[in-house]
């Protein structure tokens, strides 16, 4: 109802925190979305395998809950901060959870080329957040927190930015698309 205002799920809650310095000792580059103050084991930039991407604070905080284990990392790079890390290990692989400051495509291929800098053998490299455009089918009912999957088909890479689609006499027309992931 308008006026009312709306209860915040948990996620919001946690990832609505300022983001601070981390205070363990000799790790004076990390931040994550909420530092804890127990001892965690520190690993090395160059065992982090996995890299995964989040626009909004609150989808990193949910891809934290599904680690094993969360770690401190110490960066051999300083200088200007402009993202959040968060690393942790899912399985066997050590991960790090990125995050820029600000929204935008610009922003994100910045904490793109930051993560292959100062991670140099990320192998996988995941986008995961908010699904837009996903429409409300009579059949199939898809909700926040549902996962959802694209697949490569009919020369289409299963993927469509929101910016490629253009809207003529009722049709959607595909102005162009993202690449195809490379296969392992």
């Amino acid at each position: 109802m308008p006026g009312e205002k709306r209860k915040r799920s948990k996620f919001e809650s946690r990832a609505m925190k300022q983001p601070r310095q981390s205070q363990s000792p000799g790790s004076p580059h990390e931040t994550t979305d909420e530092p804890s103050s127990e001892e965690r084991e520190t690993i090395s930039a160059e065992s982090i395998t996995i890299a995964i991407f989040c626009a909004l604070a609150y989808e990193a905080v949910a891809v934290r809950y599904t680690l094993d284990e969360e770690y401190e990392c110490r960066l051999k790079r300083g200088g200007p901060r402009k993202y959040v890390y968060s690393y942790g290990k899912i399985a066997k692989h050590n991960v790090v959870i990125a995050r820029p400051h600000q929204m935008g495509t610009v922003e994100a291929a910045h904490c793109a080329t930051a993560v292959s800098q100062q991670f140099p053998n990320v192998r996988l490299a995941l986008m995961v957040g908010i699904g837009a455009g996903i429409p409300g089918l009579p059949k199939r009912d898809i909700r926040l927190g549902d996962l959802a999957v694209s697949i490569p088909q009919d020369g289409h890479p299963g993927v469509i930015q929101y910016d490629f689609v253009m809207y003529e006499q009722g049709r959607v027309i595909l102005k162009g698309c993202l690449n195809k992931p490379p296969k392992f």
